[in-house]
């Protein structure tokens, strides 16, 4: 395992709060971890202690960002995240990373699509953005050599590229379900799945399992702001069916309109939009 190591931290005023910026990071190599039989995974670390790992596992893809400086989870949210932005194809995306226990690990939403962003190499920055304290700002210079990256991918049947991964700036919009998007701030869902809804199409096996999971698609908006074209970007468990269900529910259960009953403004016909979605199992008595 990545043996853990004090940061060196450099500190920085950004407008009105402060930044905690790691040292610039030279390129490392990645290294194949022993975690295990039927286990593949691949770390990098770099002398500022920040680190990076991504596995396979049976059930999925994981990607992760050690943090040099942790972040305390909220004792009042069981699943504790933080906002994290990188650079993928000249785009900024800004997602919301999952917490380990401690707060000094966060794991990408999408590992699929980061551990592509990973396998182009080069220069890469993630920017933390925690609820309360400093920003952390991560430079970070990426392995020249991917091979033992892209054989992590191939172990768990991940593509090495995918055109979702950045689709036309013209119709591409993150739009978040409980909410507009700033590209487009018009917008909102003025229909969307019920309880019913998600209770119908939750997966069998995953429902004699007792069984939650999460997945995140991407679909295309239709001119009456229905969804169609859906793909699953990211599924957890894998093969648990919930990618499936995901996009059932919201091919049926989704409608987008402009803002106040206004109608869907047309610079959003034809934009792609991404649904996250999880599916929790609750036993009734």
């Amino acid at each position: 395992m990545i043996r853990s190591e004090r940061a060196r931290l450099g500190l920085a005023a950004v407008g009105l709060g402060l930044m905690l910026v790691a040292p610039a990071a030279q390129a490392q190599d990645w290294n194949a971890l022993d975690l295990g039989r039927d286990i593949s995974a691949v770390a990098v670390q770099w002398d500022s202690g920040a680190a990076l790992a991504v596995q396979c596992r049976s059930d999925g893809l994981f990607a992760m960002l050690r943090l040099v400086h942790p972040v305390p989870p909220s004792a009042d949210v069981s699943s504790p995240t933080v906002p994290v932005t990188y650079d993928h194809g000249g785009r900024e995306r800004r997602q919301s990373w999952m917490l380990n226990t401690d707060g000094g690990a966060a794991f990408a939403p999408t590992p699929e699509r980061f551990a592509r962003r990973l396998l182009a190499g080069g220069d890469l920055e993630l920017l933390v953005e925690p609820g309360e304290g400093p920003r952390q700002r991560y430079p970070l210079s990426l392995p020249a050599d991917p091979t033992p990256l892209a054989a992590v991918l191939r172990a768990c049947d991940v593509p090495l590229e995918h055109p979702l991964d950045d689709p036309p700036q013209s119709v591409t919009m993150n739009v978040p379900v409980d909410g507009a998007t700033p590209d487009l701030p018009q917008l909102e869902w003025v229909r969307r799945p019920t309880g019913q809804d998600l209770a119908d199409e939750y997966p069998t096996r995953a429902l004699e399992r007792g069984q939650g999971g999460r997945a995140i698609i991407s679909c295309l908006v239709r001119a009456d702001g229905r969804l169609e074209d859906c793909q699953t970007i990211s599924e957890y468990p894998r093969g648990a069916g919930f990618g499936r269900a995901t996009i059932r529910v919201s091919e049926r259960g989704f409608q987008m309109g402009g803002a106040g009953g206004a109608p869907l403004p047309e610079r959003a016909h034809g934009a792609r939009v991404e649904i996250p979605m999880t599916w929790n199992f609750t036993r009734v008595q």
